[in-house]
């Protein structure tokens, strides 16, 4: 009696270790995600907080900043510095003076003087937002892009990450300079 007793506790041990596995392995957050994100305990203030979020294996966004506080499901972030990566595993750095992140909706928005770099160009503007679920970068507001020789200003762009797809629904301007 008491060894079949025995063999039942162990046998439900082991199916809760194999249950608890499944679920770890098939959570749609990646384990790093929810403890980064879970060590925030609210209205604390974290010095150098890092996010990361993943897609599958690979690593999709990292978001830093030099501190952040947590009023209920929005991080406060001060110099916050974001991190997205290509499909071919390019760094493209987002930077802003200050901003925001709904964990829940999982959207990022950097305020005060915004810049991002990618293939020489260096793009300007007050606010940005990224959306972590849609892969997309949108810019509401006046925004101006450079590169060597070329000037572009425009006004509500989206960006879509995967398609690499680029919208502008404001006015756009373009310069061009002649190398002499």
């Amino acid at each position: 009696m008491l060894t079949g007793l025995k063999w039942s506790f162990v046998a439900l041990s082991v199916g809760s270790l194999l249950l608890a596995a499944y679920f770890m392995l098939t959570a749609k957050h990646s384990i790093q995600e929810v403890l980064d994100v879970a060590a925030i305990q609210s209205g604390s203030r974290v010095t150098n907080p890092d996010i990361k979020a993943y897609q599958g294996d690979s690593l999709n966004w990292r978001l830093q900043a030099k501190s952040a506080v947590e009023k209920k499901n929005i991080l406060l972030l001060e110099q916050p510095l974001i991190d997205l990566y290509t499909a071919s595993r390019q760094v493209i750095p987002i930077q802003g003076d200050t901003g925001d992140y709904d964990k829940k909706r999982g959207v990022v928005h950097l305020k005060g003087s915004v810049s991002v770099f990618y293939h020489s160009w260096d793009l300007r503007s007050e606010t940005l937002y990224v959306y972590q679920k849609k892969n997309m970068l949108y810019v509401p507001d006046a925004f101006v892009m450079k590169k060597e020789g070329m000037v572009i200003r425009g006004k509500n762009m989206r960006v879509w990450q995967e398609q690499g797809r680029v919208v502008v629904q404001g006015g756009v301007h373009m310069e061009i300079e002649e190398k002499q």
